[in-house]
């Protein structure tokens, strides 16, 4: 709104972001080279596939010089490739009158690069707004994946012995870096990467790769008289996770009237330095203000999973019960989803990816973790299911 004369009031309008003409759709283009081969008159048959896939015209919030007016506005720039492997083997393991068993095996390796951004642009930094708010957690630079976890090397606590008394007054011994505040007994310890004897931005990088290594699935199907059984499994191996809710719950900071984690109970005192848990004195450490908690690799988790993702049983009724041929087939069954997950993850779901808050592309902050809800266990009967 803007001010009219006296205390009269009009509605007003502004410009918040900038238009781009010629917008459009990405564009991709794909070349795939494949074998498809059956054995053993083809009781085993597969595929394999090779792939090389580019995405031109990416939609991404390019930066923007300040004289625009704007910080970034949407275009149409850069390119992403990716290019795998697809191996696919289905197999007829036993077939005989009252028993069959098959099996279908999958596995994919897909590596992903940044050919190109914005011009002049070398790499996207990317907040999504969630825990510790105005520190870039991901990066997207070229020549490497997209969405990458970026952030600090976590390197302990420190302890008592890193420092020097000085008339009542902690001093860091000669070696040891600061934080990049002013750090006391029990707070977080970083590497110091460029060894310039503290702890900022230069010290930032990679932390976690969030493209899998491989994936891939198992289904086995059985088969006996009346009855057949299906068991998928999933997988994922090699992939990370970036744990935010630790991030947030798993630290003492601000945690005063504040539900956390179990694991705060074991956070650093005196008689506990043994522990990653810093410690809940802040404000004063001994008499002086200590440096808090920033997003490190102590948050970055492995995603690897194998998950029994489906089981189905069923059964059909005999023929011969059928007799007065009015109904041609009668069908029992019941199946669960989700059943259990095999992962050294920490939270409830390693294949979890939140959205980013303001407007950023979910694309560049890929397997985020805060307040996700974990996968639901289904179970669902069919009931009968009746032919006629």
């Amino acid at each position: 709104m803007y001010g009219g004369s006296g205390e009269q009031y009009a509605l007003g309008a502004y410009i918040n972001n900038l238009g781009v003409p010629n917008l459009r759709w990405e564009t991709t283009a794909q070349y795939n080279f494949g074998l498809d081969f059956g054995l053993f008159k083809n009781r085993i048959q597969g595929e394999v596939d090779y792939y090389i896939k580019n995405t031109t015209d990416l939609l991404l919030n390019a930066e923007m010089a300040s004289s625009t007016g704007f910080e970034r506005v949407q275009q149409n720039v850069g390119e992403v490739q990716n290019k795998g492997l697809e191996f696919t083997l289905r197999s007829v393991n036993i077939s005989n009158k009252n028993f069959k068993w098959s099996s279908n095996f999958n596995i994919a390796f897909n590596r992903n690069k940044v050919i190109a951004l914005n011009q002049g642009q070398d790499a996207i930094y990317v907040d999504p707004q969630r825990v510790i708010l105005g520190e870039f957690k991901y990066i997207t630079k070229v020549g490497e994946p997209v969405g990458q976890i970026y952030g600090l090397q976590f390197d302990g606590l420190y302890q008592i012995d890193d420092f020097n008394s000085n008339n009542g007054v902690l001093e860091l011994k000669d070696g040891i870096p600061s934080n990049g505040g002013v750090p006391g007994p029990g707070s977080v310890k970083y590497v110091d990467v460029n060894g310039d004897g503290t702890i900022n931005e230069a010290d930032r990088g990679v932390i976690g790769n969030t493209n899998p290594d491989f994936i891939g699935g198992l289904n086995n199907t059985f088969k006996y008289k009346g009855f057949d059984l299906q068991v998928l499994f999933q997988w994922s191996s090699g992939s990370n996770v970036l744990n935010l809710n630790r991030a947030e719950l798993e630290s003492p900071q601000g945690r005063s009237f504040r539900n956390g984690f179990v694991g705060l109970l074991d956070q650093w005192t005196p008689s506990n330095p043994d522990t990653n848990i810093h410690t809940g004195l802040y404000g004063s450490t001994f008499g002086r203000p200590i440096a808090g908690n920033r997003i490190s690799d102590l948050y970055v988790e492995d995603a690897s999973f194998i998950r029994l993702k489906t089981v189905s049983l069923g059964y059909d009724l005999p023929k011969k019960l059928l007799s007065n041929g009015f109904i041609k087939s009668v069908r029992f069954s019941v199946s669960a989803q989700n059943l259990h997950t095999w992962t050294n993850y920490s939270g409830y779901d390693p294949e979890v990816s939140v959205p980013p808050r303001g407007g950023i592309s979910r694309t560049l902050t890929p397997n985020l973790d805060w307040s996700a809800y974990p996968q639901s266990v289904t179970i669902t009967s069919g009931g009968a299911k009746i032919t006629f």
